[in-house]
């Protein structure tokens, strides 16, 4: 398994989950109090550099040195709202 560096995080409002980027590109969601693994979203193809919970509108906006800007759908990993 190869681990990357975390870039990036964010938590949700309530506090219940916290949100990952890495060096690599990727985003992964954790329950905050047991660590465990909940959902992977779709990659960047650059380092994450931030990341933003909006539980109101149920997205996660992530940006990363690739230049690109995603909005991913809370709880599906595969499902991108928009991307620029």
């Amino acid at each position: 398994m190869i681990i990357s560096e975390v870039t990036a995080y964010a938590l949700d409002e309530e506090f219940k989950k916290i949100y990952l980027g890495d060096s690599s590109g990727k985003i992964k969601s954790f329950y905050l109090s047991s660590g465990e693994f909940l959902i992977e979203y779709e990659s960047h193809k650059d380092e994450i550099s931030i990341i933003f919970s909006v539980k109101k509108y149920d997205f996660l906006i992530t940006c990363s040195k690739d230049l690109c800007i995603k909005f991913h759908k809370l709880n599906e990993g595969n499902k991108v709202l928009k991307e620029s």
